[in-house]
């Protein structure tokens, strides 16, 4: 009797195991964005959490340019260069030629090419070079200048090309 009860345990355990297995990967897919085919909207998980991470780093440079931590300098930008380097593969993964992308709130998208995105990837990556190179040098105004035009040739470039909403202070500052 207690085989028989210990079989019909396992055996529930087993079917317990089996329905949450298939209910998972079932569900996969869509909460992988699975069901997301072109259009990339910033509230989504990944673009929102790319670009946290580069605001993060951007933020790490200004913070060690500001206090002249040439060390942090090279290291933060060495990140945002890696980051560069992956983004386009993140953003167009089959190798389309454009993507649309939309600000959170927005009704409309736009759409960017793949030729295009990549401009402001390098752009990024030839800035945060520059940037690295002038704190070798130990130059901190010359840090400091190659990464506002990063931030303003290049990021703030790429947002409004791919955003059709870009706040008015944003178009005040340069971008």
């Amino acid at each position: 009797m207690k085989k028989m009860n210990q079989n019909y345990l396992s055996m529930f355990c087993a079917f317990v195991l089996t329905i949450g297995v298939l209910t998972v990967s079932w569900r996969c897919d869509t909460a992988c964005g699975g069901d997301i085919k072109s259009v990339n909207v910033h509230e989504t998980t990944p673009t929102r959490a790319l670009m946290q991470i580069i605001s993060s780093h951007t933020s790490k440079i200004l913070d060690a340019i500001l206090v002249g931590d040439f060390h942090a300098v090279i290291d933060e930008t060495n990140k945002v260069t890696q980051i560069s380097n992956n983004i386009t593969n993140m953003f167009f993964p089959e190798g389309g030629d454009g993507r649309e992308f939309k600000v959170e709130g927005s009704k409309e998208a736009k759409k960017v090419s793949k030729k295009e995105f990549e401009k402001y990837v390098k752009l990024v990556t030839d800035a945060s070079e520059k940037i690295a190179e002038s704190s070798k040098n130990e130059n901190i105004v010359e840090a400091y200048n190659n990464f506002d035009d990063m931030l303003r040739k290049a990021c703030f470039a790429c947002h409004t090309a791919t955003r059709i909403e870009w706040p008015e202070f944003m178009k005040a500052a340069g971008g």
